[in-house]
């Protein structure tokens, strides 16, 4: 039987963010050697390339199935979202260099400790998450994106690990939204 809503949070309330948790999340390791361009069509040829190049293979999602709207990482396969191809290429190819990161943790970690890890702590979804977001900020900001925008698209990440992740209770204090946001910055300004 699958824990309820009620166990989630009664698990999550238990969960406090450790240093070496930080240190994990801020670390640079699953960035791309390859420093965007600022040229979306580029930096998307570049982020497919280097899914590819893996052995890994990318199919969209069909219209009206279950998950239409997730885009995930999976055996060796990225199932993206419906209607990912329509997508401006900015969006594309920030969410594929997210994706890559994915891919690259899981090459390194290996398939069944990163779903063991990912599934069964919130700990690590968060900072497998975060490191992955922050490749897609920094990608946002090589193409020119403003501060609000990227405060905007922040805001959105935050949504994400909060509610489909089912990290509410884990991000609720105050002090973890603005660590959140200080480590996916980061990856505004750590490459060069």
């Amino acid at each position: 039987m699958s824990p309820g809503p009620s166990s989630y949070r009664w698990y999550n309330l238990r969960v406090k963010l450790r240093p070496k948790d930080i240190r994990r999340a801020e670390s640079i390791r699953y960035l791309s050697p390859i420093p965007p361009t600022g040229n979306p069509e580029q930096d998307l040829r570049t982020a497919t390339e280097s899914i590819l190049s893996k052995g890994w293979n990318m199919t969209e999602r069909a219209p009206g199935s279950i998950f239409e709207d997730w885009t995930t990482t999976f055996h060796y396969r990225i199932a993206l979202e419906a209607g990912f191809s329509n997508q401006p290429a900015w969006m594309q190819q920030a969410t594929l260099w997210h994706e890559d990161v994915h891919v690259n943790q899981r090459i390194d970690i290996g398939r069944h400790r990163f779903n063991a890890r990912y599934m069964g702590s919130p700990r690590w979804r968060w900072v497998l998450e975060t490191q992955a977001y922050r490749e897609s900020v920094r990608n946002l900001k090589a193409r020119g994106a403003t501060d609000r925008e990227i405060e905007i698209y922040i805001d959105r990440v935050y949504w994400v690990l909060r509610d489909r992740y089912r990290l509410k209770w884990f991000l609720k204090a105050k002090q973890m939204r603005r660590e959140t946001t200080r480590i996916i910055l980061l990856g505004a300004t750590d490459w060069d």
